[in-house]
């Protein structure tokens, strides 16, 4: 969980920056390296949930939740993001894509969690 929690926080960081600079997007070395950080941290994230599946080190809830978490942001975003990229319509847009798909998830874990809690 603690891997979703702070790619979250990363992603948030770069849409408040990004949100500050709409409409118009300038090149801005901070955030170029914010979304360098983002792509290392996602990517190594992925490998290591995955590899933890593949020895069998997940919880069911893992597996469920935070694996495909992961997964989805990853793919559905972080991916297609250059690293160093420069503030644009395009990353913004993937950027926000992300934060909804990492939304969608953190609002599963906690239906899930107030299902199983009670």
């Amino acid at each position: 969980m603690n891997r979703l929690i702070e790619l979250k926080r990363r992603v948030d960081d770069i849409a408040s920056d990004l949100n500050n600079m709409y409409p118009c997007f300038k090149a801005d070395k901070s955030i170029s390296c914010k979304v360098t950080e983002l792509k290392e941290y996602a990517q190594l994230a992925l490998k290591e949930i995955q590899g933890q599946i593949k020895r069998g080190e997940l919880t069911s809830f893992e597996r469920n939740f935070i694996e495909p978490a992961i997964y989805d942001s990853y793919m559905k975003g972080i991916d297609k993001i250059r690293k160093g990229a420069k503030p644009s319509e395009q990353l913004n847009n993937l950027i926000g894509e992300t934060e909804s798909t990492i939304s969608y998830w953190m609002c599963e874990i906690d239906e899930f969690q107030k299902k199983n809690c009670k």
